[in-house]
């Protein structure tokens, strides 16, 4: 029975989410973005590069992994921290998602030392919640939980409702992974309640 209430509340997460997120068209939202980094300046090129590797992220993961690495390339060049910590979570989000597992840990970590260096939280509470994300993918739950509660710690306290809502999200499918039902639902219900709210930018 808790098993159907579960997916029922995950039916409704479904179903509540398209009035929460505007979809544009991947392929024109990566032509335009082409095309403004051929005239881009180089101060502007990193973000840009940033933007097509999480454009093809579900699309091509490894054109998502190339443009990644053109943004850390740059953002090294640069010699800006903070550009430097952004390039290194994109590719180890890259390496995530191609579970490369390792790798993806070593550029996590790389982000996390770059965003403590300048205090930047947000960038904090977002590699921690990557890190969850890593160690559930390795079976390593203690950490994974230990990760997404330190993450969402700092979104609580920056107000970030769009991260409080991923993590809610990434910690209830944690807790269904391994059986929790009831964990998981009141979880679920939470991240379920910033998508009625409308505070949703983009897929994540």
């Amino acid at each position: 029975m808790k098993k159907i209430v579960l997916h029922i509340a995950f039916f409704t997460w479904v179903i509540m989410a398209p009035s929460a997120i505007s979809f544009g068209s991947p392929q024109k939202d990566i032509d335009q973005l082409k095309q403004k980094l051929e005239m881009a300046s180089p101060a502007e090129k990193n973000q840009i590069l940033l933007d097509l590797s999480a454009e093809y992220r579900y699309l091509d993961n490894k054109k998502s992994l190339e443009y990644a690495l053109k943004a850390l390339s740059l953002a090294n060049n640069e010699n800006e921290t903070y550009k430097i910590a952004l390039s290194h979570k994109a590719v180890g989000v890259a390496h995530l998602i191609m579970n490369e597992l390792p790798q993806a840990r070593q550029h996590f970590e790389e982000a996390l030392k770059g965003y403590k260096a300048i205090n930047n939280s947000e960038g904090i509470g977002g590699i921690y919640n990557n890190l969850g994300i890593l160690f559930r993918y390795q079976s390593n739950y203690d950490s994974s939980v230990f990760y997404y509660r330190k993450a969402l710690k700092i979104k609580t306290q920056l107000n970030n409702k769009q991260g409080i809502a991923k993590t809610y999200n990434n910690l209830a499918n944690l807790y269904n992974q391994i059986g929790k039902m009831d964990s998981a639902l009141l979880l679920l219900l939470k991240s379920a309640a910033f998508y009625q709210k409308k505070i949703w930018k983009r897929p994540c």
